[in-house]
């Protein structure tokens, strides 16, 4: 049991990451254009 439970945690924790480096990579390229936009308002 304890390695199952041991394995959701690392995928839980991959996914985690993943995420989180999507939100990063689009995060800059979004934060300019918010930038950009406000600037022009």
């Amino acid at each position: 049991m304890k390695s199952g439970d041991a394995s959701m945690q690392a995928s839980k924790n991959s996914q985690t990451l993943f995420l989180a480096l999507i939100f990063l990579l689009f995060d800059q390229p979004i934060g300019k254009a918010a930038d950009s936009s406000k600037q022009e308002a």
